[in-house]
């Protein structure tokens, strides 16, 4: 009975809320970008028309007030407009911290990732920092992406056009090295143009989040605007978008080709996934099976032994979880590769462009990325391969193949790794030194995430003295504390007030170096 008394509270309320907005509101005048499409145009019946378009005329009719077009010739006219009070809103644009000085705006209610074009016939590229200093960068002209690219790509050469279709244009004529602008109008760009030489190669990391800007004389619009977008389903917002980013499928065309592939590249996925969990399995049974009989073969002077066993399984299963996420790490950029291509696919069938080239070319470069991902997996795997007997290698290679294995992670906290690398040899076990290493530069990663005010820096040096080899790694952080010091390498001792330690990282180093490797750490 209080639940049904409850929902008629809440429908009544809507209801006056609604009431309420109706009689105090006569109708929104609003402005808008008179020339960016597929987002907002007014066509020459002077009609507004386009993605936001069709949002405000959802709005509209939620909230049973017109909304009024202002006519402008510009975006720089109609922000000019609001700020004098000409207009009450402006339909869609980014609340960055300099706009809400002037305006307020409402909750994102369109956000659409950035993306770059390059033509066909260049070097295969996924991530725009590989093509950022190759030439002649376009972007629209006063978009955020003006702004945006310098800031974190200094001295990149910036060439502002009028709109996407010269952009794109100037893009197939070799103009410029790739242009930038959100990703709907890319692709209906391109659709328009029927451009076949140009393709979407990746998305920058930062999303473009549209909202309603407001004339801060007009304070009671923010909530109302809010109100209608939190009722906003995702089914009215895809009905929106796939109007006018369609995909036409023409009849004849063999469309089964396309769901082939597309399965294709599903089962390869599958495939090396149930391989990496196979061997995964295959070695814990193994571990396990070895365990049972050391328990039945080991007298009592053995047990101390098995403990260590026991201590070296659980930083092996620990070393696991790390090595999955610096996996999840590596494999994020040919996934993201794999997408972008086969959405290229996509494109080029959808523009009637598909021949053996583009076929051969597609499942070329669709091949190298899965061989990619695959051994990406094999290199981790033999990283982590118990090892037998001892050999002679190259402490450089192995240091380094370390840094690499742990690099994702690094980047992710901004840390650089300095490798003065020498050419010594060492006969004994490689992988186990490199797990070492591993755990030494994971410990200094932890201290130097305390590091704000300056940039964070691991050391690595080696060096050959009286026959004896010193490996040195040190880091700018605060150091160890004096109290804690002796028992650093004490098994299950753990500094992290998180309580994400294990306490086996440095006491598993010092196994490795002392009992295995005949040297001393300290």
């Amino acid at each position: 009975m209080k639940f049904i008394v409850v929902l008629l509270f809440m429908f009544s309320y809507i209801n006056s809320f609604a009431d309420t907005t109706e009689n105090s509101l006569k109708s929104i005048k609003m402005c808008v970008d008179p020339n960016w499409m597929p987002f907002e145009h007014v066509n020459t019946q002077g009609e507004y028309e386009g993605i936001l378009a069709d949002y405000i005329h959802l709005f509209s009719h939620k909230l049973k007030i017109p909304f009024v077009l202002q006519k402008t010739a510009n975006y720089s006219q109609s922000k000019k407009y609001l700020k004098e009070g000409k207009c009450d809103i402006i339909v869609g644009d980014q609340a960055t911290e300099e706009v809400k000085k002037e305006f307020f705006a409402t909750k994102p209610y369109f956000i659409t990732p950035r993306a770059f074009v390059t033509r066909t016939d260049a070097v295969l590229v996924h991530d725009f920092s590989q093509i950022a200093y190759s030439g002649r960068i376009g972007v629209l002209k006063d978009s955020p992406a003006q702004v945006l690219l310098p800031k974190k790509y200094k001295d990149i050469e910036i060439v502002t056009v009028k709109n996407s279709d010269i952009g794109l244009q100037k893009v197939a004529s070799g103009e410029l090295v790739a242009f930038v602008n959100v990703l709907p109008a890319l692709v209906f760009s391109i659709q328009k143009q029927g451009l076949s030489n140009v393709t979407i190669s990746g998305t920058l990391p930062s999303s473009v989040k549209l909202s309603i800007l407001i004339n801060k004389n007009r304070p009671k619009l923010l909530p109302i605007l809010n109100n209608v977008i939190d009722t906003t389903t995702q089914q009215e917002q895809q009905r929106i978008l796939s109007k006018w980013v369609k995909v036409k499928y023409k009849k004849g065309l063999d469309y089964t080709m396309i769901l082939q592939i597309s399965a294709l590249f599903l089962i390869a996925l599958i495939f090396i996934a149930m391989r990496y969990f196979h061997i995964r399995k295959l070695k814990s049974k193994l571990e396990e099976l070895h365990e049972v009989l050391e328990v039945k073969m080991q007298d009592e002077i053995e047990k101390n032994r098995k403990q260590q066993l026991l201590i070296l399984q659980q930083n092996r299963l620990a070393q696991k979880g790390e090595m999955i996420s610096m996996i999840a790490h590596q494999w994020r950029q040919p996934l993201n590769s794999l997408s972008l291509l086969h959405q290229t696919f996509v494109l080029k069938y959808i523009s009637n462009k598909v021949n053996d080239d583009v076929i051969e070319d597609f499942n070329k470069t669709s091949k190298q990325l899965i061989n990619q991902m695959s051994n990406t997996i094999d290199d981790f795997r033999n990283f982590f391969q118990t090892e037998k007997n001892k050999v002679r290698f190259s402490l450089s290679e192995v240091i380094s193949h370390a840094i690499f294995i742990i690099k994702p992670i690094l980047d992710k906290e901004k840390i650089v790794v300095h490798h003065q690398q020498n050419e010594l040899y060492y006969v004994g076990f490689p992988n186990e030194l490199g797990q070492a290493v591993i755990n030494i530069i994971n410990n200094a990663k932890d201290a130097l995430l305390n590091i704000h005010d300056k940039e964070r820096i691991i050391d690595i040096c080696y060096e050959e003295n009286n026959g004896k080899i010193k490996i040195c790694i040190r880091d700018n952080g605060d150091g160890i504390p004096k109290d804690i010091l002796p028992q650093i390498f004490d098994p299950y001792f753990s500094s992290k007030l998180d309580k994400h330690g294990t306490g086996l990282g440095l006491y598993m180093s010092k196994i490795i170096i002392e009992e295995h490797m005949n040297g001393k750490i300290t």
